[in-house]
């Protein structure tokens, strides 16, 4: 099995998680990682058993098979069509983006990345480790079910019927996750 250099963009708190997970893959390297904060990618790399950390997000793209985003909400459209447009496998943290119209453009070059370079595309969800979740794997990879051959799923939060963060209806920021595409 060839083994698969894996990056990670974002060495914040959720970076953890992945290179905790991805770690345990067998196959994957967690080869490299980087981080706009001087400093921070060289502390998570020799943290986190990562070979290198890279001095910029160019020099991770040549480098790795596909990478994990895991920075501010923000810039995860940015990041998602840059690593696309690389012919990089994508693992993006949700959200994909913050608005429906970067949504759309990071759908098209996933679509695009796919056909050309049959890269894969995703988008992370918190709750992938819940017992549900494990349970739904276990019997999907009993067989039972035969050849799976595409799966979507949703989660729907309470938060939307709560003014906790300020009004869903209305607030800007949580606007975006009410469109439907």
């Amino acid at each position: 099995m060839a083994r698969i250099k894996h990056g990670i963009i974002g060495t914040g708190g959720m970076a953890r998680g992945h290179a905790g997970a991805f770690n345990k893959v067998r196959g994957v390297e967690v080869f490299g990682c980087y981080d706009v904060a001087p400093g921070r990618a060289e502390a998570f790399a020799r943290d986190h058993g990562v070979r290198h950390a890279m001095d910029s997000l160019d020099d991770l793209l040549d480098a790795c098979d596909a990478v994990s985003i895991v920075t501010p909400d923000a810039f995860h459209a940015e990041l998602s069509l840059k690593a696309l447009g690389a012919g990089k496998h994508v693992l993006c943290e949700k959200p994909l983006t913050t608005t429906l119209a970067d949504a759309r453009k990071v759908a098209r070059a996933a679509e695009t990345a796919a056909q050309k370079h049959g890269v894969v595309h995703m988008v992370n969800f918190s709750y992938r480790n819940s017992s549900q979740f494990q349970q739904a794997l276990r019997i999907a990879g009993s067989g039972r079910l035969g050849a799976i051959r595409h799966v979507t799923g949703r989660y729907f939060q309470a938060w939307l019927a709560s003014t906790v963060w300020g009004n869903p209806a209305t607030h800007e920021a949580w606007l975006w996750r009410q469109q439907v595409p």
